[in-house]
């Protein structure tokens, strides 16, 4: 789907040197928005297309090698495929079906923040443990950089992962998931131009929001000490290059502020209202001290609200009821899922180590069957038989 809404036409076509078929979908009017998706779920983007090589029309090439057209009249007309064979030859493909309005994951999440009650999710840390979340009914997840940190560095969530690797992070869990990532963009990795490509990145990856910060670089996770922040209207200029670098506009772009540890309550709540104001679509102040603080900020910031309900950190923990009626629209737990991995894989060892064996651990742990089942297994079999 692209910014024009709805679909136009749409074409599959199997390429001999890819296992899975292309599908390529052109919506909009007159085609402006034209994109292809590959077997690798990479999506190409193309506007204001020119003239292609293969004669009249324009077109983008795939992952699979395939070649797509589009006729300059746009309307009424078929697209041809062109799947070029290992032989040399080409084999030209066209077909025209209707196809319904799908929900895109940045619509899902659109209107799960259009609906009444708070949300209540993780920041999963690796693409299993968010298949598992997204099995036992969560609605959307988060991907965060202190998760991502810990499951792919084996480091702290001290800046230290790259964008490259945040985007991969992100392409592979949103690849795995029907529910809706919100993607954790630190600092926009950078000046203006690295929002903008953090930006563009994300939403390739599949992403339905992400979260911008106003710390400095290299940033820290939010309840370590030692942090510190930009200038207001610093991050006003990045906030708004974020919001002028979405592909659809239904990407969400959380606005984070932690200067509650810098400049103290009321200048992080002058933030977060001026982020608001800018157009960020949801508001986020890190590590408040006190239930008091949680309510003052609620109070003061008119605007849909995330709040972090971190073990062990600053913020006093409360229930999602609880926080609901104060006003907050997201509630995440941002680190549970690694704090709860490290036990469990410590008592296994354990285990081990003094019983020579771990089945006893089975009513602990997922059946073979659950997983097998959690994993997918049984779509695989039947694509195959």
């Amino acid at each position: 789907p692209s910014g024009d809404g709805g679909y136009g036409e749409i074409l599959i076509c199997r390429s001999p040197k890819a296992p899975v078929p292309a599908i390529f979908h052109f919506p909009g009017p007159k085609g402006r928005h034209n994109s292809c998706i590959g077997p690798s779920g990479l999506n190409r983007v193309r506007r204001n297309l020119t003239p292609g090589p293969y004669g009249p029309g324009s077109g983008c090439v795939a992952p699979s090698g395939l070649y797509v057209c589009f006729d300059p009249a746009f309307l009424g007309l078929t697209p041809q495929a062109i799947c070029r064979c290992p032989s040399g030859t080409t084999q030209t493909r066209s077909i025209k079906l209707s196809f319904p309005r799908m929900t895109t994951c940045c619509q899902q999440l659109r209107n799960l923040l259009g609906q009444p009650g708070i949300i209540r999710t993780f920041a999963a840390h690796d693409v299993f443990t968010a298949r598992v979340m997204e099995d036992a009914g969560v609605e959307m997840l988060f991907l965060g950089g202190f998760g991502a940190s810990a499951s792919l560095l084996g480091l702290p969530d001290l800046g230290l992962i790259t964008l490259t690797e945040m985007a991969e992070a992100a392409r592979r869990m949103a690849g795995a998931l029907k529910i809706p990532l919100v993607v954790d963009g630190d600092t926009g990795h950078g000046e203006l131009q690295n929002v903008i490509r953090t930006v563009q990145e994300f939403e390739r990856a599949g992403a339905a929001g992400m979260l911008l910060e106003d710390q400095v670089f290299p940033k820290r996770c939010g309840h370590f000490s030692g942090k510190d922040v930009i200038g207001v209207d610093e991050m006003l200029e990045k906030l708004r290059a974020a919001l002028d670098a979405r592909q659809s506009s239904d990407f969400v772009v959380v606005a984070r502020t932690d200067a509650r540890a810098v400049e103290g309550l009321d200048a992080a709540i002058e933030r977060a209202n001026r982020f608001g104001e800018a157009g960020a679509d949801v508001c986020f102040v890190e590590a408040p001290r006190s239930r008091e603080e949680l309510e003052q900020i609620a109070r003061e910031v008119p605007y849909p609200q995330l709040v972090n309900m971190l073990p062990g950190g600053v913020t006093p923990i409360l229930a999602a009821d609880a926080l609901e009626i104060m006003g907050y629209k997201i509630v995440v737990d941002p680190v549970s899922s690694l704090l709860a991995t490290g036990f469990a894989i410590r008592r296994l060892v354990e285990t081990m180590q003094s019983e020579g064996r771990v089945d006893g651990r089975e009513p602990q742990m997922h059946t073979f069957d659950e997983l097998k089942r959690v994993l997918g297994l049984n779509d695989f079999d039947s694509r195959t038989e």
